[in-house]
């Protein structure tokens, strides 16, 4: 029988991929030597308590950060050996970004939040982005929304606007931080249920970083991270596939 990995393309992966900063106090190792495989249309959460490294892993992940030592790498291509501009455009068309604070853009519709991506999109003509941004309104419930500012929206709202930006250039992975840290229960729960659609729907590949188990469960892995190392990574009702 084929293993996950021979049966499904791997998009992400970490090979040996840590962390170290320096500080006055000494050198802090926020990540230690990680190593996963994100396959295609995966579900996967990271959890740990506080200060064990999920957010500097997400975003050695997401090309944020590049790693002290080891690699990350992005449907086979290694992040560090990229440059700037070559970065700058994977995060762009490769990767989409869901953050706890929605970042939308204050002075923009929703409508025109979703679009703005499109614009670094030269193979698209105006009016495609147009429909674009209007047929991600719909996929995320906010089409008698388009012409509100986020400042008119329910947090629940401006999450929803913030998946269909993500969502704008049809990324390779979807990476989320705490997507549900600013929300009531109800709308989190909305949020889950978006990302869940978008995973079962779409194949969209998620990786959710959070600290609420409710948001975990849904997930259909479970990256656990306790001092900067993973020590389990299984499936959720499953058997583990690693345990350290």
């Amino acid at each position: 029988m084929m293993t996950k990995e021979e049966c499904t393309e791997v998009v992400l992966q970490a090979r040996g991929a840590a962390k170290h900063y320096r500080t006055a106090a000494g050198e802090v190792r926020a990540v230690a030597d990680a190593d996963l495989s994100i396959a295609e249309g995966e579900f996967v959460a990271i959890m740990g308590p506080s200060g064990s490294g999920k957010t500097t892993l997400l975003s050695m992940l997401g090309a944020l950060e590049s790693p002290t030592k080891g690699a990350v790498l992005l449907r086979g291509r290694d992040l560090s050996r990229l440059r700037s501009r070559e970065l700058a455009s994977l995060r762009r068309f490769e990767l989409g970004f869901i953050f706890q604070s929605f970042y939308l853009v204050d002075h923009l519709t929703a409508f025109e939040n979703i679009r703005f991506p499109l614009g670094f999109n030269d193979q698209l003509k105006p009016a495609a982005r147009d429909a674009r941004a209007v047929e991600l309104l719909e996929m995320v419930g906010l089409a008698d929304r388009a012409d509100h500012f986020p400042r008119q929206l329910s947090g629940g709202e401006q999450q929803r606007v913030a998946i269909a930006r993500a969502m704008a250039n049809e990324p390779a992975v979807i990476l989320a931080d705490e997507p549900t840290g600013n929300l009531d229960r109800h709308s989190g729960d909305e949020i889950m249920r978006a990302l869940e659609d978008l995973n079962q729907s779409l194949r969209q590949t998620l990786v959710v970083v959070t600290h609420d188990e409710n948001v975990a469960r849904r997930a259909r892995r479970l990256i656990l991270l306790e001092d900067g190392s993973v020590v389990a990574d299984r499936e959720i009702g499953g058997q583990s596939t690693v345990e350290r």
